[in-house]
């Protein structure tokens, strides 16, 4: 299975905003964690998981997620996420100032679940 990018079910009303709903997820979510203020010269991610499936959404801004077979995603609205699979190397380039990426996960937090660079 591979990164693809999945479209998020919105509802637009000129009067009232908009409305983004994920529905029918490809895993349970157990974790919701969001990542923000990376300075514009950071990366973070660096790792793959072994077993967890993860939906990102950039909900602020605009980020970059390089994966370890080099293809890259943009991500830069709240309506569309980047679903990564498990053992997919990321790494997360913020583009602008003030982008805040949301992390949905199928696990818990687990140390034992990450997979770095020297453990390919």
């Amino acid at each position: 299975m591979t990164a693809k990018y999945v479209t998020l079910e919105t509802h637009n009303d000129e009067r009232r905003g908009n409305l983004t709903v994920v529905n029918d997820f490809p895993f349970k979510v157990k974790r919701a964690f969001w990542i923000y203020n990376i300075p514009l010269d950071a990366m973070r991610g660096g790792h793959a998981h072994r077993k967890c499936h993860q939906l990102l959404v950039a909900m602020c801004g605009a980020v970059m997620v390089k994966l370890g077979d080099d293809s890259s995603f943009i991500l830069d609205c709240p309506d569309v996420g980047l679903y990564i699979p498990p053992m997919c190397f990321v790494n997360y380039v913020p583009l602008v100032e003030n982008t805040t990426l949301l992390v949905l996960a199928s696990e818990q937090y687990e140390d034992s679940d990450f997979v770095y660079g020297a453990d390919k």
